[in-house]
């Protein structure tokens, strides 16, 4: 089967049973594993990534509308599935270094261990101050922070507009300094 032949294929109701599914997962992989091989350069985790956008093709292709659109398609579901991947690694890699973060209390000095319990305090009240925050506040306030995501997707994951999610997240920043504020007063 040509790739070219793939879109049409595979984006019609007849192409269900398990030989074109089969032919679908060879024919994508065959065409993103350069894809993402050159975007992760790890062959395992890369795998990892194909098999994810797989399993998305396959339980999402019958909804694809405009077959000429199908390889489009398919790399944003990719470049999604490997943009996903670096993220778990930077929460990983987040997580692995707040576990080292504890600090040997035998090897550390006076003043290293008054800056370990003045840093805590401060995690502990800016914990306390996001808990105080409604949970769309919260949520808008990671992904713009940590997610480092522009105010229209957030407002499209969330049912919202842009101007309404930027007015959220200015209004939780401005929340959150006053409770840190009054917490260190």
């Amino acid at each position: 089967m040509k790739l070219t032949d793939c879109s049409h294929r595979f984006s019609r109701s007849e192409a269900t049973g398990p030989e074109a599914m089969e032919g679908l997962a060879l024919a994508v992989r065959k065409r993103l594993y350069p894809f993402v091989i050159g975007a992760i350069r790890d062959h395992h985790a890369a795998e990892d990534v194909l098999q994810d956008t797989l399993v998305v093709l396959i339980e999402r292709v019958h909804l694809l509308r405009r077959p000429d659109r199908f390889w489009p398609w398919v790399y944003r579901v990719a470049w999604s599935k490997v943009q996903d991947h670096f993220r778990d690694c930077r929460r990983a890699c987040q997580v692995a270094a707040d576990a080292e973060y504890e600090p040997d209390h035998c090897h550390t000095s006076v003043g290293d261990l008054l800056e370990t319990m003045v840093h805590r305090e401060r995690v502990e009240h800016l914990a306390a101050a996001l808990r105080q925050l409604n949970p769309r506040c919260r949520v808008v306030l990671y992904l713009r922070f940590y997610e480092q995501m522009p105010y229209t997707q957030i407002a499209s994951l969330m049912h919202s507009t842009p101007v309404q999610v930027r007015t959220q997240f200015h209004r939780a920043k401005q929340r959150l300094r006053d409770s840190l504020l009054s917490s260190c007063a």
